[in-house]
């Protein structure tokens, strides 16, 4: 869940599980054989529930989480070669794309708006779309002049 989006069917299968193994002990469950409605079992313990997660934010969560690491850790070898291999270090977002990598790139836009960047050296720092300038992003700030660009993820650099 940290490295990888799961698949919707395998979510559900997931819920499904915890679903039978906290009702019934089972494999299996039905609904007449649960005690309490799932969306009360899920609920924070602050409010009666049991604090069950819901596996699809955990996911995103857990994802975004490597993205933080990504870009906020201190120089590490697995991620100068992540840098490397997919051309982060050059100003521009990764230009190429895996399957597998792609579900984490396409968080980065909730990431962006949900975080602040530190300057620092601004080669991590995306000019246009990272926080960076003012409370909001300069691509939120001059749409037209966005348009017009050639390098919309040029870093600050």
């Amino acid at each position: 869940m940290r490295s990888l989006l799961l698949f919707k069917g395998t979510t559900e299968a997931l819920i499904q599980k915890q679903r039978a193994f906290l009702q019934t002990g089972e494999n299996k469950c039905h609904g007449s054989q649960c005690k309490v409605a799932w969306d009360n079992v899920s609920l924070p313990k602050e409010k009666g529930g049991l604090g069950v997660p819901n596996l699809a934010n955990k996911n995103k969560s857990l994802l975004k989480k490597f993205l933080f690491k990504f870009h906020c850790a201190p120089s590490a070898p697995w991620i100068d070669w992540l840098r490397n291999a997919y051309g982060w270090n050059k100003g521009d977002d990764i230009p190429s794309i895996t399957l597998i990598w792609k579900d984490i790139y396409d968080l980065l836009p909730s990431f962006r708006k949900e975080t602040k960047v530190h300057l620092g050296n601004g080669l991590m720092t995306t000019f246009w779309v990272d926080l960076w300038f003012e409370p909001n992003t300069l691509v939120d700030m001059c749409p037209t002049l966005f348009s017009h660009t050639l390098r919309p993820n040029a870093s600050v650099a």
